[in-house]
């Protein structure tokens, strides 16, 4: 049997580019890569048998939108799989004195950018609203316990929360100071030193089908 059709979509060519490194690198040459907007597809209809997301539709203000366009795209019976962050579930211990206040400022800041920082608790329904069937939702988490998993959490966090965009974002938000930030960077780096060290991302998960 020969390998199925790939296509992979993302609005940022930066990432695109690593997905085509990552791809050649693995050998994986059934693989095509777009730069491209979830709202509008470079897809005929009724293209797919399968569509998967994870950590979109939190980032995605517009959540039936896209799911209405991801349907356009599936054929009858087609499958769609997400996967998204529950972020007040998630969580680092020891948390830190001021580690908190960051995690707060994380998901007001998702939430301002017009996110879904708790999508992955509103995937059922979301999809039921977008007219798919067959549902069959559950949950994980991504748990990291291991001097080299909390070394990639610590460099994850890190490059992320303190880039300068994000930093600029949240203070000309009104939601943290530059003092604060500084002070979750030592905190963060205390985390990535402890002996007991863990940290974990919580996802809900989804399945279901176009009728």
């Amino acid at each position: 049997m020969q390998p199925g059709e790939v296509h992979g979509v993302d609005m940022e060519e930066s990432q695109i580019e690593m997905a085509r490194t990552a791809a050649a690198a693995g050998g994986h040459d059934n693989i095509t890569f777009h730069v491209g907007n979830v709202y509008e597809l470079p897809f005929e209809d009724n293209y797919f048998d399968v569509a998967h997301c994870h950590a979109v539709l939190m980032h995605v203000p517009d959540t039936q939108t896209a799911l209405k366009e991801v349907k356009r795209v599936l054929k009858p019976g087609g499958i769609i799989a997400s996967r998204e962050m529950i972020a007040d579930s998630s969580f680092i211990e020891p948390a830190g004195e001021h580690m908190p206040g960051a995690w707060a400022t994380f998901i007001k800041l998702l939430a301002a950018n017009g996110g879904h920082p708790q999508m992955g608790k509103e995937l059922k329904n979301a999809l039921l609203q977008a007219g798919f069937a067959d549902i069959n939702a559950s949950g994980s988490f991504d748990y990291f316990d291991t001097a080299e998993e909390i070394s990639f959490l610590h460099a994850f966090i890190s490059d992320w929360f303190f880039m300068p965009g994000v930093v600029a974002a949240a203070t000309q938000y009104g939601l943290a100071t530059h003092a604060q930030f500084d002070q979750w960077r030592v905190e963060i780096d205390q985390w990535k030193d402890e002996n007991g060290a863990v940290g974990a991302l919580a996802f809900g998960e989804a399945i279901s089908r176009k009728p």
